[in-house]
């Protein structure tokens, strides 16, 4: 409920405890779990040793989220996070973490994996930076089949930080985020990513409706600062009677990529 409402999403799902089956869980509510999963885990690291600095070098490269079914409110959910992998990157290393959110009796809920760039740290793995092939080869040549184009809010990035509890402090602190060598405070990529899932979701299923959204994945470009104007791009679409999936993109006001390679599995 708050993390809907932490990015403004209108869908009635995500809010009316009155509905059959109770309240929707937004389609990217692991991010608020694996922040924290993440968090706990580099603390573990620096107990064994690893320097506080290359935490602080970490940028939000890639996510993947792999939803089995809804979170129900107020269920206890097992998490465990665990470095996956790690590889070199033209300006670093990938850090690639994973976490699973399961019930007490082991029925797995959410798979989520978060993939950091850890800027400027070396890593002892010469092999080269893997590519990802996109879901539709020929997305980036076709003409695009539906674009949005609309302004972040200035308040988006602190509903997220309050709704979704997640805190960091280039997201809130405009003197933090320009210390650190940023124009200002910058949104969320998870907060971003959520946006973009928000109005997909409500292009394909117009309505107020409970939705399952199994599967999503992007990578993070330019970050993307509040008041600037986007265009959410979907490259390709397909469909069948069982699920429908979209290729897409957010693209900033200077052309850049914001988010890029982005995947969304809907099933029906």
């Amino acid at each position: 409920m708050n993390f809907a409402a932490g990015v403004q999403s209108h869908r009635r799902a995500y809010y009316d405890d009155r509905a059959k089956g109770g309240i929707a869980s937004f389609p990217t509510f692991s991010a608020r779990i694996s922040w924290h999963a993440v968090r706990a885990l580099w603390a573990a690291l620096h107990e064994q040793g690893c320097p506080p600095e290359v935490a602080d070098r970490q940028v939000h490269y890639r996510t993947e989220i792999r939803n089995m079914r809804d979170f129900v409110p107020g269920e206890e959910i097992v998490v465990q996070a665990r470095v996956k992998d790690m590889r070199w990157h033209r300006a670093g290393t990938l850090m690639e973490t994973e976490v699973s959110m399961k019930t007490p009796s082991g029925e797995l809920v959410c798979l989520e994996m978060v993939e950091g760039l850890l800027r400027g740290i070396d890593c002892d793995d010469p092999s080269p930076q893997a590519t990802r092939a996109s879901r539709f080869p020929a997305a980036a040549e076709a003409v695009p089949v539906w674009e949005n184009l609309f302004t972040i809010s200035r308040l988006l990035p602190y509903h997220y930080d309050g709704c979704a509890d997640i805190h960091f402090p280039i997201h809130s602190s405009p003197a933090y985020a320009t210390d650190v060598g940023l124009p200002g405070v910058i949104v969320q990529g998870s907060a971003t990513l959520a946006v973009c899932v928000d109005k997909l979701v409500d292009w394909l299923v117009p309505g107020d409706q409970q939705v399952q959204v199994s599967e999503i994945s992007a990578n993070y470009g330019a970050y993307l600062l509040p008041e600037t104007q986007v265009r959410l791009v979907a490259h390709a679409c397909a469909h069948t009677e069982a699920l429908t999936e979209v290729v897409f993109s957010l693209i900033g006001e200077d052309h850049q990529e914001i988010i890029r390679h982005g995947y969304l599995k809907l099933c029906r």
